[in-house]
């Protein structure tokens, strides 16, 4: 339910910026943006768990944000090798 809230609200005024922007640009900002909540969770949060007892209550976090920062990287280096769009009829 507070997905599609969420969904509904935001839908949007975040179309209306990937126009301004640019699609690749807003996908980067959002791996960055989870990367960094991820990165909070790991640091100020517990949960338990099979990783959290066995290793530390803040692996699945730190692993988390590092894979979406890896991600937010391969997309820019991906972008950078993409052929240039064509010109619009």
């Amino acid at each position: 339910m507070i997905f599609i809230f969420v969904s509904v609200i935001f839908a949007t005024p975040i179309s209306k910026m990937s126009d301004r922007i640019g699609r690749e640009r807003l996908t980067f900002a959002g791996y960055l943006v989870y990367s960094f909540v991820y990165f909070m969770f790991g640091r100020f949060n517990s949960i338990a768990g099979l990783l959290y007892d066995n290793i530390s209550s803040a692996v699945p976090f730190y692993f988390g944000s590092v894979i979406a920062a890896l991600a937010a990287l391969s997309i820019t280096l991906l972008f950078k090798r993409r052929v240039p769009d064509q010109k619009k009829i």
